[in-house]
């Protein structure tokens, strides 16, 4: 599952579709807020959460008092048919999309704010685990647009209706 079709080095089963997991979710997202002066994107298993809760997206986080730090947005996505999926993700600072626990978009190292980057995927149709990293700055608006598409799906703004969070 923390594989990614590698086209400079094809593997037998990068086409293989990565399998959905099943889980009790709830709609919308997970949140945590995590205050420091990073200068990239920490992993934040050892860190305090100065806030958390849960939102209806990504767009309905309370906004960061002008603090520095770090939001990671955790959840589902729900795929509704096989086969393989583009994901876009353009961030004012930066940024780190993990799907399962596959890197999928990196805009920490080498990152120019704005651009925007993409990565595609191989999914089972189901729920997949997501993890989104985005450094806060201060005096910058954490302005993020993260996109996809894939069968039957022009490329679009990952539509709230497919988000979804782990019942605890």
């Amino acid at each position: 599952e923390v594989r990614r079709p590698d086209t400079a080095a094809r593997r037998p089963y990068d086409s293989a579709m990565v399998p959905a997991v099943v889980a009790s979710v709830h709609p919308g997202v997970s949140w945590s807020r995590y205050e420091g002066d990073y200068p990239w994107i920490p992993q934040s298993a050892t860190l305090k959460a100065s806030a958390s809760g849960t939102a209806a997206s990504v767009d309905g986080i309370p906004p960061a008092q002008g603090t520095e730090g770090l939001l990671v947005v955790t959840g589902y996505i729900r795929v509704p048919e096989s086969g393989f999926y583009t994901f876009y993700l353009r961030s004012a600072t930066k940024a780190f999309l993990r799907l399962h626990d596959a890197q999928l978009i990196d805009e920490d190292h080498g990152y120019t704010p704005g651009t925007e980057r993409q990565a595609s995927i191989p999914l089972e149709a189901g729920l997949h685990p997501y993890r989104f990293y985005l450094r806060l700055e201060r005096g910058v608006a954490p302005d993020v647009s993260i996109g996809w598409s894939g069968p039957g799906i022009d490329k679009q703004p990952l539509p709230a209706s497919v988000l979804s969070y782990g019942v605890k």
